[in-house]
């Protein structure tokens, strides 16, 4: 079946969900893939269909935070819509070795989601790649660049059909995301469970902080950058920075995570 997602009064996205049957669907951890979590689950039990959901994690080793955030994400969508889910089946990511490449990244995931594929017979698996903001509004740096992939429509959609993918929001970018974010009232449920920043462990105290409150004005990752971009018209007091000082929004407190001393 097909719902519509309406996120203005007449802008939508078709979200099609099979009405029986398994599908995986990947959780990254992050603010995209959490809303598909979402979505998924309240669509499946609003119209009492019966189709069972597996959330898939890779835990990338170079910045170990995906699983951690990626559960806590599933158990509270869980919470929010009575949904249940199914096993959470994750693999490794090695990319803390220095000669591991994108292309060796997309090898080792798709290995991996095949053959889960196969064992918990899902029909199809959701990814929640969106589509990049405007290079104006988040412009490329030093600290990090788009993934030009996620300009390239012809290159997503070959995605979808050899990879088995469904992409819900395959036209849409973070700015819209932030809008259903508001509109399902979870930017304070849900969204600071989630993580974009990619800064290290060090600089960020294991993970509890990001960019803005760890590095300065300028020198924030790509992804922080790009969340700013998407949260910061529906946040009270905007993302990221105001004024010069960092707002606070979407930092993780210390006692959200356990720094093992290394």
């Amino acid at each position: 079946m097909t719902e519509k997602i309406y996120y203005t009064d007449t802008d939508f996205i078709n979200f099609t969900m099979p009405e029986e049957g398994a599908v995986g669907c990947f959780m990254s951890g992050g603010a995209d893939s959490s809303l598909m979590c979402y979505l998924m689950a309240k669509v499946i039990k609003d119209n009492n269909l019966d189709t069972k959901v597996y959330p898939i994690t890779a835990e990338f080793l170079h910045r170990p935070y995906n699983l951690k955030c990626a559960y806590e994400v599933v158990e509270k969508v869980s919470e929010l819509t009575g949904f249940e889910f199914e096993l959470h089946p994750c693999f490794i990511i090695p990319n803390h070795r220095g000669n591991f490449s994108d292309d060796d990244k997309i090898v080792v995931m798709s290995r991996y989601t095949r053959r889960f594929a196969k064992c918990f017979n899902w029909s199809t698996i959701y990814n929640g790649l969106t589509a990049n903001p405007p290079i104006d509004n988040v412009p490329d740096t030093k600290h990090g660049q788009r993934q030009t992939c996620r300009d390239d429509m012809n290159w997503r959609k070959q995605q979808e059909a050899k990879q088995g993918l469904t992409l819900p929001f395959l036209h849409i970018d973070k700015r819209v995301i932030g809008q259903l974010y508001k509109k399902y009232n979870l930017i304070d449920s849900l969204l600071p469970l989630t993580r974009s920043c990619e800064a290290e462990r060090e600089e960020t105290n294991f993970f509890s902080k990001d960019c803005f409150e760890v590095r300065k004005p300028g020198d924030e990752c790509w992804w922080c950058r790009e969340r700013q971009y998407g949260f910061n018209d529906v946040i009270p007091g905007g993302v990221g920075r105001k004024d010069g000082q960092p707002t606070g929004n979407f930092i993780k407190t210390q006692s959200a995570w356990s720094n093992p001393g290394h």
